[in-house]
């Protein structure tokens, strides 16, 4: 009965009083003591993580981070580039810095700047050239700055394109083309032979890039090329004005059979160096070759001869692209073929 009532008794306390039954004299058992929760303390002060400055948040950049440190960037991220697109790339970012500062910090470049290297490059360069320049050179550069978090947006989202309208297509006369051959020449022969067949023959630089040394045939005074686009054989005859040019080739040694004429290389960057040193104008290596075709026809050259000579089925190129342009030097001596008197014209009765 008093265990009957001692059950009664714990089964009132919620479950917080326990009751054991011990035999005859074993002794008193006491249950060990409750652990009483204890009040939280603060964390010691060197653990406490201060919130971080607005200057130095993620995200934000506090050192200066230069178009010139973004261009280093670049270079050391594009060798998976072929060596065309990196030296094309490297003539952008020189161009660009004529007119543009590349010491500048590169957040501090707003769209003002941009327009105003468009208008400037837009002066020598065509439309394309220009958007190349800008948007495929610089605009590499602020993707970079975007990617590492230096600025948060491009300048060059609010800049237009230029706009294609009537190529303004320039080149040398035949004297200044026959300086920028020779200019060329001086600091690297190879890409002066390239310059030079450009110059001397009219023809582009994948015709002259897959030319053999079997194709130059002195005995026939004939060049035989292939036009890349349509792979369409053509000769060109060996000028007068381009022997000496092919036999200092010549005079070099035989190639081979199967040995292309030339070490190819990009001819662009050593053009531009030249036309700097020179004073001329920024001529493009596309423009050698339509110096040689007016020079062609100012020269009175049969048009449709001049067509057969740039691989071309007919004259209508011709006429409408370089027949355009007519140099104010060779204005002034057709002018002059009209000076003299005019015969009386005879009667008859």
């Amino acid at each position: 009965m008093a265990i009957s009532v001692l059950n009664a008794y714990v089964a009132g306390q919620n479950g917080n009083t326990e009751i054991t039954v011990l035999p005859a004299g074993a002794p008193a058992v006491v249950p060990p003591a409750v652990p009483q929760p204890q009040a939280l303390t603060p964390p010691p002060t060197s653990l406490v993580v201060p919130v971080p400055d607005r200057a130095t948040a993620p995200g934000q950049v506090s050192a200066k981070v230069t178009l010139n440190d973004l261009v280093k960037t670049f270079t050391g991220q594009a060798k998976h580039l072929a060596l065309a697109t990196r030296q094309t790339m490297e003539c952008h970012f020189k161009v660009a810095a004529r007119f543009l500062d590349f010491d500048r910090d590169v957040r501090d470049i707003r769209v003002g700047d941009l327009r105003n290297l468009k208008s400037k490059l837009s002066e020598d360069h065509k439309a394309s050239t220009v958007n190349d320049i800008i948007f495929k050179g610089v605009g590499a550069l602020f993707k970079i700055a975007v990617e590492d978090e230096v600025i948060d947006r491009s300048p060059l989202e609010k800049l237009k394109r230029s706009r294609k309208g009537e190529p303004d297509r320039k080149q040398p006369s035949w004297l200044q083309s026959q300086q920028l051959v020779a200019t060329v020449a001086e600091s690297s022969p190879a890409t002066g032979i390239i310059i030079g067949f450009m110059r001397n023959f009219g023809v582009g630089q994948a015709e002259i890039k897959f030319l053999l040394s079997e194709h130059i045939d002195t005995a026939s005074g004939l060049i035989h090329f292939r036009r890349k686009k349509t792979s369409k054989p053509f000769d060109v005859p060996i000028f007068p004005h381009a022997k000496s040019f092919i036999n200092a080739i010549l005079a070099k040694g035989p190639l081979g059979v199967g040995k292309p004429v030339v070490e190819w290389r990009n001819p662009r960057k050593a053009l531009a160096t030249a036309c700097e040193r020179l004073s001329f104008p920024s001529f493009e290596p596309r423009s050698l070759r339509r110096c040689f075709i007016v020079h062609c026809l100012q020269q009175a050259i049969d048009p449709r001869l001049v067509a057969k000579w740039q691989g071309h089925k007919d004259a209508k190129l011709i006429f409408s692209v370089y027949g355009k342009f007519i140099d104010h030097d060779y204005e002034l001596a057709q002018a002059g073929r009209l000076g003299g008197s005019s015969p009386t014209p005879s009667t008859t009765t």
